[in-house]
């Protein structure tokens, strides 16, 4: 049964925070149940809804270390920027290199970005 037990989800990223400053998050939608495939039956999926987690379920996936995931996400993300050029090589911690092509391929677009990151105000009267 369980290979015929589809769950579902999607993502959406938001690039932005209510503000209109950059803020790039992820969005995810869990379906909570799974979709049971009864096609070779002749039958339409139906779905079945799961129980939901109790404190203890929540407890236990809360404690199971993720600032390990955290840890290990961190190094991948600085593993790549080495690789990319952005950061020195051979380190143990991290140091920019100065290397950003962004800022002479897309100038404005990277004052812009800058200054939202700082929450500033990038054009017009108030600009800083």
């Amino acid at each position: 049964m369980r290979q015929k037990a589809h769950p579902g989800s999607f993502t959406f990223i938001q690039r932005f925070g209510s503000t209109i400053n950059l803020n790039l998050h992820f969005h995810v939608i869990f379906l909570e149940g799974v979709y049971l495939d009864r096609l070779d039956q002749g039958l339409t999926p139906r779905f079945i809804k799961g129980e939901p987690p109790t404190d203890a379920d929540i407890a236990a996936v809360c404690s199971c270390g993720a600032g390990d995931v955290v840890q290990k996400i961190s190094q991948r993300v600085i593993r790549k920027l080495r690789t990319l050029g952005y950061l020195e090589a051979g380190l143990d911690e991290p140091v920019a290199t100065g290397y950003d092509p962004f800022v002479s391929e897309e100038p404005e677009l990277a004052r812009t970005t800058a200054t939202s990151v700082r929450h500033r105000i990038a054009y017009g009267e108030g600009a800083r």
